[in-house]
């Protein structure tokens, strides 16, 4: 089972000697990544170490190997990050209802339109 941290587990680990980041929701420890990416250890310095690093990330154009390459250093998923206002309960329940009273307005209108 993937382990789950918190922002503050990765702004934790901001340094050189322990460089993790996020990247679409997964966490990677970087350290022994340091040394093999193409760009530089400064580029993940600046960018990468103990933050969300996603929007960097796809900037880049990074290719499919890199992705799979990713796997190698994943060590689980962020947790704590606030969802989206489309994924709140609270919103789906609307859409279903909204859905379900659309549906009974045009059966209704079918209805009347055929007595008529």
């Amino acid at each position: 089972m993937s382990r789950i941290f918190s922002l503050k587990d990765v702004a934790e680990h901001g340094t050189k000697e322990a460089p993790w980041t996020i990247i679409h929701d997964k966490v990677y420890n970087l350290t022994e990544f340091l040394s093999k990416h193409p760009g530089g250890e400064k580029v993940l310095a600046e960018e990468a170490f103990g933050k969300n690093a996603t929007e960097a990330f796809e900037k880049r154009n990074h290719s499919e190997k890199a992705r799979k390459w990713m796997k190698d250093f994943e060590i689980g998923t962020l947790g704590d990050q606030p969802k989206k206002w489309y994924q709140c309960a609270l919103y789906q329940g609307l859409a279903v209802a909204a859905g379900i009273a659309g549906v009974a307005a045009i059966i209704g209108i079918i209805v009347s339109s055929v007595k008529h």
